[in-house]
């Protein structure tokens, strides 16, 4: 998997490479830092495909924006998460909607019925993209609360500031800063690039403020609208000031990613400290369950690393209420409880309670904690046994 990911991740930017007439030094920055700092592809593999999809549908644009082959592109790209459908409706207000107009406003002729049927085609990918995709609060815990604007917007250009400790407001600043000199060369230079960049910037921006996209690596959609913003076809002539303004602008940008090698994002995937503690409680549990016992994990996304770290094993969900290997997305999330814990492992002879951090409050009596993997980044979990059905030794 992680050669599938490098893979299409070094297609993605061959594909970025070849589209932009920046300075190499800035190609070699910008390609570096996605490829290879703990950010955006080395975390999620939906990031690598949402960039490809981003770039296949800019070419295609820039051939022509009204083409069947630019629409599809757009399509493809609003399904993959909620950054590729604010990126493909930034996109489609940039470079599809005013001509479509200008088409539909002439003399009704096939080019008019074209023009009407590619809008509704987008109008509805958007809206069942947004329906099943975008997420709500009983879809992804923890949404719609206010988390403030300085922590999003800081860390979307600089990954690397949360982990210096440093006054996240300075940060943010400085990050809008950046924007504001990026947006304002493609205003001289690229007014399609200008509409892209603000358009989407808007929306992601406002997105994580209010908790939508609350990682680190989603802040990087920002950046990603960024580097590729200069990339969108333009019939102005190229200003030399507005060129520079672009050309330092994504010199920032790529810097700090490159200093998330050590600093943030690279710091926590590849640090001394674990990431994930899935493998260890696995191994762990291959221990505890001999000759076999029923898994039991809290919830399917921990659940689908342990299955895979135990060669596939069938776990039982408790959010899902059924055994599985994978995490299955929904677009309700049902957040359990130690009753239903109790109560689901009471229906196997030999059950073992795995939960991370959301079977929350007081350890019932009628569990008992037979190991904790502890000390990761991520998926830190207890592993808990019934008390009336012990597997191991108190």
């Amino acid at each position: 998997m992680k050669f599938v990911v490098f893979a299409i991740g070094s297609a993605a930017m061959w594909l970025w490479v070849r589209n932009t007439a920046l300075p190499s030094l800035i190609r070699v920055l910008v390609s570096f830092g996605f490829l290879f700092t703990g950010g955006y592809f080395g975390h999620s593999r939906e990031y690598i495909l949402m960039l490809l999809l981003l770039l296949l549908a800019i070419t295609a644009i820039n051939k022509n924006p009204l083409s069947n082959s630019s629409t599809l592109a757009i399509c493809l790209l609003s399904t993959v998460n909620l950054f590729g459908l604010v990126m493909a409706a930034a996109l489609t207000l940039a470079t599809v909607l005013l001509p479509s107009i200008r088409r539909i406003k002439t003399p009704i002729s096939t080019s008019t019925f074209a023009a009407i049927a590619r809008v509704a085609v987008l109008t509805t990918a958007f809206a069942i993209n947004a329906f099943w995709i975008y997420p709500k609060q009983e879809s992804q815990f923890g949404v719609g609360t206010y988390i403030g604007w300085q922590k999003p917007i800081a860390n979307a250009i600089f990954p690397f500031a949360e982990s210096l400790e440093s006054n996240q407001t300075m940060w943010a600043i400085f990050a809008v800063i950046t924007l504001l000199l990026l947006a304002y060369g493609l205003l001289r230079t690229n007014r399609i690039g200008f509409a892209y960049l603000l358009s989407a910037c808007a929306v992601l921006s406002l997105n994580a403020s209010f908790g939508y996209a609350f990682y680190w690596w989603h802040w990087g959609a920002v950046a990603i609208v960024a580097v590729t913003s200069p990339l969108l076809k333009t019939e102005i002539s190229t200003p030399r000031f507005g060129y520079r303004l672009i050309v330092f602008s994504l010199f920032v940008i790529a810097c700090s990613g490159l200093i998330a090698n050590w600093k943030g994002p690279g710091e926590l995937v590849y640090g001394k400290t674990p990431y994930s503690m899935s493998q260890t409680t696995a191994d762990q549990l291959k221990e505890i369950c001999q000759p076999d016992c029923t898994i039991i994990v809290d919830w399917d996304a921990t659940g689908a690393a342990i299955s895979a770290h135990l060669g596939g094993k069938s776990l039982y969900y408790l959010n899902r209420q059924e055994f599985g290997t994978f995490a299955l997305f929904v677009r309700t999330n049902v957040s359990p409880t130690w009753e239903q814990a109790i109560s689901t492992m009471q229906q196997f002879d030999r059950p073992i309670l795995v939960t991370t951090d959301l079977l929350t409050g007081v350890l019932p009596n009628d569990l008992e904690m037979v190991s904790a993997p502890w000390g990761g980044v991520w998926d830190n979990a207890l592993i808990l046994q019934l008390a009336t059905k012990p597997i191991r030794p108190q």
